[in-house]
C-alpha cells in the first residue's frame, strides 16, 4: 500500500462543531493522506435534482475536504435508487480526487454508499462504531469490505461471523492531548460536566437532583438533538436551575479549555432505554479522561482497567447521588499514571497505522 493515500470517508454523521469518531478519524487521516469527506445527504425533493453539477465542495484543510452525499433518487423507493444514488456520487467524488479512484473507500455509513467503487482495486473498509446490525446494508457491507474494524467488544463475534477479517480498535484519542496531559494541573474545583449531544435518551431526571442536591455547578455542553416533548420539559427544568449554565455546541477547540481538571465528567443515560444504550462506546468518555476528569456513568464505558482509578459506575439513582456528593466532599479520585498508560495505547495515529497494516496485510495475501 502507497505511503500517501486518497481516502473517500462516507458517513452517517454531518460535518460540524460536535465532533463525533467519523470526524476525528477524517481529521487524523488528513495529516498524511488526501480525504474527503462524504456528509449525509439533505432531505430528498425534486428541486434538488437542479444542483446535481454544484458540489459544494467545502475545504477543510489542504487535505481534506468535504461534500455532501447526493440523492438524485428518493432513497426509499427501492434498492435500485440506492445503487443509481451511489453511482452519482462516485462520480462527484471522483471528480474532487482530480479525476481519480481514491484507494480506499472508508465506510462509516450503514444506510449508503455499498455500491461506490466496487469494480477495480480499491479497498473496502467498515467502521462500525454505533450498533448497526439491524441497519439497511449492514450485513452486507460487512460482508464484502476488505476489512471490518468495530469499536465495541460487544460485537466482535458477531461481525466475525459475517467476515473473519474483523478486528476490534476501540475509541481514540488526539495525539496532541495525550502530549499535554501531564502538562494539566489538577484543579481544586467542585464543579460537574455534561458534554455531548442532548438527546432523547440522557437521563436529565437524574442529573437534575444531582444537582439539587448537591448545589455544585454544572456545565452542559452540546447541541439540543431533543424530539420527545416530555424530556424537552425535563431539560428545560434543569437549565432553569441556578447552577446550571449550557454553552450550546462547542467545537473541540472551544469546549476543550471547559474541561477543567478535576471537574466531574457526568454519563448518564435513561434506565428504561438502558439495553439498547449499554451497546455504545461514549467517546465523551475519552475527552473527560484526557482532561484529568474523573468520570460518573451508570453505562459500560467498555474501559474496565479504569474502573476505579477514573470511572465510577453505578447502577442506581441512590449510587449516581452518592457518588456526586462523594466527589464533592472528598474531591477528584482519578490516577493519573494509569490514565495516561491508556490513552497513549488510544493514540489516533497509532490506531490508523494498526488499521492500515492491517488493511496492507489482508491487500497482500489476496494478490
Amino acid at each position: 500500500m502507497k505511503q500517501r493515500l486518497r481516502i473517500l470517508i462516507t458517513s452517517d454523521e454531518p460535518w460540524s462543531p460536535v465532533w463525533h469518531t467519523q470526524l476525528h478519524y477524517a481529521h487524523q487521516l488528513s495529516e498524511n493522506h488526501d480525504v474527503v469527506y462524504m456528509e449525509p445527504p439533505e432531505k430528498w425533493n425534486v428541486w434538488r435534482i437542479l444542483t446535481l453539477f454544484k458540489l459544494g465542495v467545502k475545504q477543510i484543510s489542504p487535505s481534506l475536504r468535504v461534500i455532501r452525499y447526493f440523492n438524485l433518487l428518493p432513497s426509499n423507493i427501492g434498492s435500485a435508487a440506492t445503487v443509481v444514488n451511489d453511482k452519482v456520487n462516485m462520480w462527484r467524488s471522483k471528480w474532487v480526487f482530480g479525476g481519480k479512484k481514491p484507494d480506499i473507500v472508508w465506510h462509516f455509513d450503514p444506510f449508503r454508499s455499498f455500491h461506490l467503487y466496487r469494480e477495480g482495486d480499491v479497498t473496502h473498509l467498515y467502521h462500525v462504531i454505533d450498533p448497526f446490525y439491524d441497519k439497511r446494508l449492514d450485513r452486507k457491507l460487512a460482508q464484502y469490505s476488505d476489512l471490518v474494524v468495530v469499536t465495541s467488544p460487544r460485537f466482535v463475534e458477531y461481525y466475525k461471523d459475517l467476515n473473519s477479517n474483523t478486528m476490534l480498535i476501540q475509541q481514540g484519542v488526539d495525539p496532541l492531548l495525550v502530549d499535554g496531559f501531564n502538562d494539566l494541573e489538577n484543579e481544586d474545583v467542585r464543579q460537574m460536566v455534561l458534554l455531548g449531544s442532548l438527546t432523547d435518551k440522557v437521563n436529565y431526571g437524574w442529573i437534575r437532583e444531582a444537582v439539587s442536591r448537591t448545589s455544585m455547578r454544572l456545565l452542559i455542553i452540546g447541541p439540543d438533538l431533543i424530539r420527545d416533548d416530555n424530556v424537552r420539559l425535563e431539560f428545560k427544568a434543569l437549565c432553569q436551575l441556578s447552577e446550571v449554565e449550557w454553552t450550546g455546541a462547542l467545537s473541540p477547540d472551544e469546549y476543550l479549555p471547559l474541561l477543567r481538571p478535576g471537574s466531574l465528567g457526568l454519563i448518564a443515560y435513561r434506565t428504561d432505554i438502558k439495553d439498547e444504550q449499554v451497546m455504545r462506546s461514549p467517546l465523551k468518555v475519552i475527552s473527560y479522561i484526557s482532561r484529568k476528569m474523573p468520570v460518573l456513568t451508570n453505562i459500560d464505558c467498555e474501559i474496565p482497567e479504569l474502573e476505579g482509578p477514573a470511572i465510577n459506575r453505578v447502577d442506581s439513582l441512590d449510587e449516581f447521588i452518592s457518588g456526586t456528593m462523594a466527589y464533592k466532599s472528598q474531591g477528584p479520585s482519578f490516577d493519573n499514571k494509569i490514565v495516561h498508560s491508556y490513552l497513549l495505547s488510544r493514540r489516533y495515529d497509532l490506531l490508523i497505522m494498526s488499521i492500515l497494516d492491517r488493511l496492507k496485510t489482508e491487500n497482500e495475501r489476496n494478490e
